[in-house]
C-alpha cells in the first residue's frame, strides 16, 4: 500500500506531504482486510513524527520521484529506526520493517542505511541507461541484480486511471460505452452484481444465513 496511492486514492491529491498518520492507518486496515492470508506492505511515510509518534506507528516528505526532497540526519532516521523495532519487541509481533532511504538518489550508494531492520528500499532509484527516476524491471531481472523483494509502485492505481481515461473519452466522443460488452456483444462486462461478487456479496449472504439472518432471504 504505497504512500502515493493512498493520497490519490484517498484524498485526491498528491504526495506531497497531505496524508496523515490516521489516513495511512484507515487506509491500510481497508486493504489488509480484504483477505487476512495475503501479507501488506504498508507505507508508514516518515513516521509522522519524533520517535514517539514513529513508535505509535515527521516533517513533512514528498513522494521519493518529486524533486527537491530534504533529507533528514542519520542520527534521526536511525532513531526512527530503532523506535519501530522497540514497537515491534513490546508487541511481540511479526511486522516485517522496511527501512527505505532517498540518499542513495542525492549522495550514492557510500551513503550507509542504519541497521536493525528487516528490509531496505532505495526510492527513487535512478538509472542512466533508462532515464527514468524508477525504470521498470522483470522480476528475473530484479534476482539477477541481488534484489529479494520488488514493489511495482502503482500498477494497480496507474492500470485504473489508463482503463477510466479511455472510458471517459470514449463516452465522451461517442456516446456510449462498448468497452463494457463482453465476448458476445450483449453482456454487460464489469456489471454492478459482478464487482459486488468480487467484494464478497455471495459470501456475506452465506454468512448471514448461517448465523440466522434474514437479509438476504428473497436472494441476492
Amino acid at each position: 500500500m504505497a504512500g502515493a496511492g493512498t493520497a490519490v486514492s484517498l484524498l485526491g491529491m498528491p504526495d506531497v506531504g497531505l496524508t496523515t498518520a490516521d489516513d495511512m492507518v484507515r487506509n491500510a486496515a481497508m486493504v489488509a482486510g480484504l483477505d487476512r492470508t495475503v501479507p501488506v506492505i504498508a507505507d508508514a511515510d516518515t513516521g509522522f513524527g519524533g520517535p514517539v509518534m514513529v513508535a505509535r506507528l515527521v516533517t513533512t516528505k514528498r513522494c521519493g520521484h518529486l524533486q527537491g526532497k530534504g533529507l533528514v540526519d542519520a542520527d534521526v532516521f536511525a532513531s526512527r529506526i530503532r523506535a519501530t523495532v522497540a514497537a515491534r519487541k513490546r508487541l511481540d509481533d511479526d511486522i516485517v520493517i522496511i527501512a527505505r532511504t532517498d540518499a542513495l538518489q542525492s549522495r550514492g550508494r557510500r551513503c550507509g542505511v542504519p541497521r536493525g531492520h528487516d528490509d531496505g528500499r532505495r526510492d527513487g532509484a535512478g538509472c542512466s541507461e533508462n532515464g527514468g527516476v524508477t525504470p521498470l524491471v522483470d522480476a528475473q531481472e530484479a534476482k539477477r541484480m541481488g534484489y529479494k523483494t520488488v514493489i511495482w509502485p502503482l500498477f494497480a492505481l496507474t492500470s485504473a486511471y489508463l482503463a477510466l481515461q479511455k472510458t471517459a473519452q470514449e463516452l465522451k466522443s461517442t456516446g456510449a460505452i462498448k468497452d463494457r460488452l463482453g465476448p458476445d456483444g450483449k453482456t454487460v462486462a464489469g456489471s454492478v452484481r459482478e464487482i459486488f461478487e468480487l467484494c464478497g456479496l455471495s459470501e456475506c449472504a452465506e454468512f448471514d444465513k448461517e448465523m440466522g439472518g434474514k437479509a438476504f432471504t428473497d436472494g441476492v
